[in-house]
């Protein structure tokens, strides 16, 4: 396993259910390691900052190369019946979410490896961290990021969110906010100061339950420096459906 810490190249594709797929490979060379994704409409490289690379190769020394699908057998069990033993297997099932494929290649050996949508505390969800952590730090075109941020929903990150700027405060909401992420965007707008100018990017944003309406309406009302801007159209849909003056979003 450990021969694959210094891997030749690695290569994921993204498949998800409602977003088109994307293609991610990162390849040593001379200088380190450079990175290049792809999708139907975008793409771009870039070179990968050695700390992350070695975060990843240290990842893989440890790592199961599995082939896990959306249905899969999560386990089994024995039954004596008229004195024949039959196995029962468990399947997990799903329908939506993403599938991820994968290769490692080293000098001329390969490993493969496949999911589907990994638990929070699983080893292929670490991956994804890693992958994710090191495209944010080597992608800076916005048709990159912004697909980023799409994909990101597929995976159990929590909301979406990132501060871009501290002067001017800046943040970036983007995607789409579930019940899931209720304690995260309470605490995020406990957050907010309420004596300084505060700007909320929503270029990237899908929508959110109808749930979080006077939420959103209470922040603008309590933080009167606070403004909305670059407002997808869904943005603007669901701000103005959650009575917030137009003049408070752009």
């Amino acid at each position: 396993m450990s021969s694959f810490a210094q891997f030749y190249k690695l290569s994921v594709d993204f498949h998800p259910s409602f977003l088109k797929k994307s293609k991610l490979i990162i390849n040593s060379n001379i200088n380190g390691y450079s990175i290049f994704i792809n999708g139907d409409d975008f793409e771009e490289s870039s070179n990968v900052p050695d700390s992350l690379c070695v975060v990843l190769e240290n990842f893989f020394e440890q790592y199961d190369f599995s082939h896990k699908g959306s249905i899969d057998t999560i386990g089994q069990e024995k039954i004596v019946e008229n004195g024949d033993t039959i196995i029962y297997y468990q399947l997990s099932m799903g329908t939506d979410g993403i599938d991820v494929y994968g290769e490692l290649i080293n000098k001329n050996r390969f490993r493969t490896f496949k999911f589907w949508s990994p638990d929070k505390l699983s080893k292929n969800h670490e991956l994804v961290q890693l992958l994710f952590e090191i495209m944010y730090n080597s992608y800076s075109n916005t048709k990159t990021i912004d697909y980023l941020e799409q994909l990101e929903q597929y995976f159990d990150f929590g909301l979406g969110l990132r501060k871009l700027n501290d002067d001017p405060l800046t943040y970036k909401l983007y995607g789409s906010i579930s019940a899931n992420e209720v304690d995260e965007l309470y605490a995020f707008f406990d957050s907010l100061p309420v004596d300084k100018k505060v700007y909320i990017d929503m270029s990237n944003f899908n929508g959110m339950g109808t749930m979080f309406d006077e939420d959103f309406l209470e922040l603008s009302e309590t933080h009167r420096l606070v403004t909305w801007i670059n407002c997808s159209e869904n943005a603007k849909m669901t701000l103005k459906r959650a009575e917030i003056k137009g003049n408070r979003y752009k």
